[in-house]
């Protein structure tokens, strides 16, 4: 998660000023991704942080992306937060597609599990392209 956070959230801060992720240092994003922070909400939201990771054979994983996204029970809706992809010669939107389904599949498997058995009434998601070496959603 550190990772995720310098190596694609950091880099993108001035472009994405207006996202809320922006205005959280790594100490108080890691603080909202905590297990007592989770406990606490617990009843009323769920968080989730997904990453893409290449693993190599001699060197550690290679962070490729990452997308966080809530899950709000009261609304029964899904919101994704952040979602950072790194340009991959054209791959990178088969990326981000992958774990926005992924995250599609986790917010209605909290509403099943929330007793909404045909998932989230809605999932927010806003987009825009950022600098030469990133596609971000944030």
């Amino acid at each position: 998660m550190k990772r995720y956070y310098h190596e694609l959230i950091q880099p993108n801060l001035k472009t994405l000023e207006q996202a809320h992720v922006a205005q959280l240092t790594l100490e108080e994003w890691m603080k909202s991704l905590s297990p007592e922070e989770t406990k606490r909400k617990a009843a009323h939201e769920d968080h989730h942080a997904l990453l893409a990771l290449r693993s190599g054979a001699e060197s550690a994983p290679t962070l490729l992306g990452g997308l966080t996204f809530n899950y709000f029970v009261v609304t029964n809706c899904g919101l994704i937060t952040s979602a950072l992809v790194k340009k991959l010669d054209g791959l990178q939107e088969q990326l981000a597609k992958a774990l926005v389904e992924r995250a599609v599949d986790i917010l209605d498997q909290n509403a099943v599990n929330r007793g909404h058995l045909i998932g989230c009434n809605a999932i927010f998601l806003e987009t825009r392209e950022t600098g030469p070496n990133q596609l971000a959603v944030p």
